[in-house]
């Protein structure tokens, strides 16, 4: 069975998540970074008056991080993050799902693979992206941002 997936690069590797846990995708805004934020969070960015917190995705998956006005942030549906990648490729269907293998560097974040246009393609699940502990810190580093930039509309 077919289901729609967002696939995207990170380094040299591809990923998918299902279409339904996407809410955007944007080009890479500017990013403020308040000070002591965890390494694998790039930055917040503001959209409609709402602060996100910007998973830097090659930095999780021990890619070389780098910060490149070509890259794109993926906004996910029902959370307040978003995952900045190399590179959005394509919304599309995937078919022939596999486990992925065990001992997989993938393997806290995916439980599949797939195949687009003859590679293989680790299907992310969105919600295991963090840990509970990250989840709360991250929660914590939310409120001040968006307490900031209320205090910039409020001013």
């Amino acid at each position: 069975m077919d289901a729609s997936y967002l696939i995207f690069r990170v380094g040299r590797d591809t990923f998918a998540l299902p279409a339904q846990q996407v809410r955007e995708v944007v080009a890479r805004p500017a990013l403020t970074s308040p000070p002591g934020l965890p390494k694998i969070i790039a930055g917040f960015i503001n959209l409609g008056g709402k602060s996100f917190a910007v998973l830097d995705l090659p930095c999780m998956f021990e890619q070389q991080s780098r910060l490149d006005l070509n890259q794109h942030v993926i906004l996910l549906r029902h959370q307040a993050i978003a995952c900045l990648v190399d590179r959005v490729l394509d919304f599309g269907l995937l078919s022939d799902l596999r486990p992925l293998p065990e001992g997989h560097l993938f393997n806290a974040w995916a439980k599949n693979l797939s195949t687009y246009q003859n590679q293989d393609v680790v299907l992310l699940d969105s919600e295991a992206l963090l840990l509970e502990e990250e989840k709360l810190r991250l929660e914590h580093f939310q409120k001040l941002a968006q307490t900031r930039l209320q205090a910039w509309h409020n001013g």
